[in-house]
């Protein structure tokens, strides 16, 4: 399984490493820290899967942007691109109209921790 895991914080990130690599049998993860490199690297590749930060910077060493994720499903959902993505974030994701941005599925009243979220109590 190819991978696309976009988030800014090094700890999160060490974390959904872990979990994926322990819970896929040899992923093939890819990993970007902001909007332009994450779509970069997502045009010029192929995932099965992309696992996406809310709240990360438009470019490499700027602060990060609030709902920079929606920013990023619109460019997938506007350059055409349909891949998996599940948002792993530790912000509440405000989104009012989850359909124009390509969402299919949103509740926020659905929170799990990564373990739970995982299926599993590490």
């Amino acid at each position: 399984m190819n991978i696309l895991v976009i988030e800014d914080e090094e700890y999160k990130l060490n974390d959904i490493l872990k979990a994926l690599n322990e819970d896929f049998d040899s992923p093939k993860i890819m990993t970007a820290s902001s909007r332009n490199e994450g779509f970069l690297t997502l045009r010029s590749n192929q995932f099965d899967l992309i696992i996406l930060d809310w709240n990360f910077p438009r470019l490499n060493g700027e602060f990060p942007e609030t709902s920079m994720g929606a920013e990023f499903l619109f460019l997938m959902k506007r350059y055409g691109i349909n891949i998996p993505v599940i948002i792993c974030s530790s912000m509440h994701i405000d989104c009012e109209h989850p359909n124009v941005i390509g969402i299919v599925e949103y509740d926020p009243s659905v929170v799990l921790s990564f373990r739970e979220f995982m299926g599993k109590d590490r």
